[in-house]
């Protein structure tokens, strides 16, 4: 992660990550040499931006923002199916002194919705079917926090 300081009270950040998941396997069951992990994401790409500026008396103005992509994911190792990539965009904008705080924030303003996760089952209970499940993400999402200290 990098991360840089300003006077200005800009303080951006930034990840990039490449994931190197081929693996290897000899076995019983044949070979999956070249395949990717499983519910990896090949790249990951974050990037954020805090501002804070003081206001009147003790009080301090803080926003922020961040953008998040991570690619596709297989489900599992044969790697016949996956799921897509997603990019979320979180933001918020606050009030906050020695004693109290309240901001308002939003998670996912895209509305994004590629699932968090997904596996394969099998249910040997009504002759063996096979399906995929997924776990939903979370939609849109606003909301106020507010903290007092004392």
């Amino acid at each position: 992660a990098i991360r840089a300081a300003n006077p200005n009270s800009i303080t951006p950040s930034t990840l990039i990550c490449h994931n190197d998941t081929g693996t290897l396997y000899f076995g019983a069951y044949g070979s999956i040499a070249g395949r990717k992990l499983p519910r990896v994401p090949e790249h990951n790409l974050n990037f954020g931006v805090d501002y804070v500026r003081p206001l009147s008396g003790s009080w301090t103005l803080e926003s922020g923002a961040s953008v998040s992509y991570e690619s596709r994911k297989f489900v599992q190792v044969d790697n016949l199916a996956y799921y897509g990539e997603a990019t979320l965009l979180n933001a918020s904008v606050g009030l906050s002194n020695d004693n109290f705080s309240v901001s308002l924030w939003g998670k996912n303003l895209g509305d994004e919705d590629s699932v968090v996760s997904a596996s394969r089952f099998t249910d040997a209970t009504n002759q063996s079917l096979r399906g995929f499940f997924g776990m939903n993400r979370m939609p849109r999402q606003f909301g106020v926090s507010a903290t007092m200290k004392f």
